[in-house]
């Protein structure tokens, strides 16, 4: 093993306590001292996270074992005093007791590593090769997409490529295979995976042949599932080099369709991320500043184009049907309009303020998802070629001119980019559809009733199903004890005299068929009445979608 490479050394001594021991060692020739990082945040997920509070025992050793003084000189950063030494060890241990698609977790069974949680660096070496070996039990198995040197012996090209690279070891992995144009996948699962083996490989065959022909071949290799299946509710995806990490609970209901759609749809979205963001990503986040912001506008189509795409592979190949896609489609529209943040933020601004508050609810009304909003100006750009060109050009025609220029100067894309993209393929200007719609705050419906008709789907305004919804915009959960308001339409009579989180006292439901509607609350412990009194309104009514000419839509999907 070549002796100036920087090595990593991973392993865990006693797994019910959770801690991953971690050795860091590398060359410091002609430095007096060195300054080491941990990452303060993850690609994928745009938001400063506290993975330094998970370490402790930080030390650091010269080449024959002396300690070296390091002290904090901030919440993610280290500096180590070595004077003359020429190699020194960085050691210390990691706290790894969180289980998702983008944290560490190791126990008794498994050990499942995302590098980028837990391994510091040193800025002056992040574009040197690495190598990483790896002590785990002799029966354990690994999945990862990481080059293989020898067995638990791995290397990467630089930092960036090690930490976008999660591991998972455990001796009840379990892997399959399939190949499509030559490139091999593997997946790696963890957990229950009560699913027929002909059916799921075809189904990713499928879709991954379909996004293929649609991008142009495959920017890796070869590519790598890494699957833990739970025995509880989860849902979570993270996209990688050339690998994606999932988590998917209950594992028992994968044998329903409605589950199983679910973790399609997951998993083509991770996939299509191969292409954008794991490549092809906004000029703000080229190379990744992992100890700042990457405050950048795009989300919506880092995040908005690939859930577009993620379901409308899934129907373009036929593993979906018809009405599945049109299923999520109206889920999409319904996540849209019952969101009243839609009147206040536009997918610019979230996408921006993703580091502020991103991932969580948010206060009311403040903003929107990039995700959900994103998906659906995806659609409506899409149509909009099509419209324009007979189906000719569409929206497929904006990605592969984005993946060019990634492949031409790698340099990463701006906003305006992006619009000159789609500006060219559609053939004149989009200055309203960007700045009304993605800039702006202008209602979607008002273009969505034009352009689904052209593909075969009728548009129409489908009231609340419940009352105190429609005629009172007020939504209540009755998950445990008495009814407690989780949401309000603006303007409406529950927003004059209600709060979130107010909770109901032994209310009637048919109270809410009347006109007048007298309740009794608890807000902050204090019990009070309140009166309601019904408009001429309807709140909460959202769009939906059926097909109305299968010869339309069957145009716009291609199959």
């Amino acid at each position: 093993m070549a002796t100036e490479k920087n090595i990593y050394t991973l392993a865990y001594q006693q797994p019910n306590q959770q801690f991953l021991q971690v050795s860091y060692e590398l060359d410091v020739h002609g430095r007096s001292f060195t300054e080491t990082y941990l990452p303060r945040w993850r690609p994928g997920r745009y938001q400063i996270n506290t993975f330094a509070a998970r370490i402790r025992n930080v030390r650091a050793l010269d080449s024959i074992g002396n300690s070296l003084s390091i002290r904090k000189t901030s919440s993610s950063s280290w500096r180590i005093e070595h004077l003359y030494a020429s190699r020194i060890t960085l050691q210390y241990e990691f706290y790894a007791d969180v289980l998702d698609a983008g944290s560490t977790y190791i126990n008794d069974g498994i050990c499942y590593i995302n590098p980028i949680n837990c391994l510091m660096y040193v800025k002056e070496t992040m574009n040197q090769p690495i190598q990483l070996k790896f002590t785990i039990p002799k029966d354990f198995k690994i999945g990862t997409g990481l080059k293989s040197l020898d067995t638990n012996f791995f290397e990467a090209k630089d930092y960036y490529e090690l930490v976008d690279s999660p591991l998972l070891a455990a001796s009840a992995l379990e892997t399959h295979t399939f190949a499509v144009n030559s490139i091999s996948f593997y997946v790696h699962v963890h957990g229950g995976f009560p699913l027929d083996h002909t059916i799921w490989k075809a189904d990713f065959e499928a879709y991954t042949r379909e996004q293929m022909s649609t991008m142009g071949g495959f920017p890796t290799g070869d590519y790598h599932y890494i699957i833990h299946t739970l025995p509880f509710q989860h849902y979570h995806g993270v996209e990688h080099h050339n690998s994606t990490v999932i988590c998917f609970g209950p594992w028992q209901e994968l044998s329903q369709r409605s589950s199983y759609k679910k973790f399609l749809g997951i998993c083509s979205h991770e996939l299509f991320h191969t292409w954008n963001v794991i490549r092809m990503r906004p000029k703000e986040l080229v190379p990744y500043d992992f100890q700042e912001e990457n405050y950048h506008e795009t989300g919506f189509v880092t995040e908005g184009v690939t859930t577009f795409y993620g379901d409308f592979f899934l129907v373009r190949s036929g593993v979906f049907s018809h009405q599945e896609y049109i299923d999520e489609l109206n889920l999409m529209l319904k996540r849209h309009f019952r969101n009243e943040g839609r009147k206040h933020y536009s997918v610019a601004e979230s996408s921006y303020d993703l580091w502020v508050d991103g991932y969580e609810k948010g206060i009311p009304g403040r903003k929107v998802s990039i995700y959900n909003e994103g998906a659906l100006l995806a659609l409506m750009l899409d149509l909009k070629i099509r419209a324009r060109w007979g189906h000719k050009r569409s929206l497929d025609d904006v990605i592969k001119a984005l993946w060019r220029k990634w492949l031409n100067d790698g340099k990463g894309y701006g906003y305006q980019d992006y619009q000159q993209l789609a500006e060219k393929v559609y053939g004149d200007s989009l200055s309203p559809y960007f700045n009304h719609y993605v800039s702006g705050t202008q209602p979607y419906e008002e273009v969505l009733a034009i352009l689904l008709p052209t593909v075969g789907l009728h548009f129409d305004l489908e009231k609340a199903q419940t009352p105190e919804e429609r005629y009172f915009g007020l939504c209540l959960s009755h998950r445990e004890g008495n009814p407690k308001v989780i949401d309000m339409a603006s303007a409406s009579p529950a927003a004059a005299v209600l709060s979130l989180n107010d909770t109901l006292i032994e209310v009637n439901p048919k109270v809410f068929e009347e006109n007048t509607c007298l309740l009794e609350i608890e807000r902050m412990g204090e019990r009070k009445k309140v009166q309601l009194e019904r408009t001429a309104s309807d709140y909460f009514s959202v769009y939906q979608v059926q097909i109305a000419d299968e010869s339309l839509f069957t145009r716009w999907i291609g199959k």
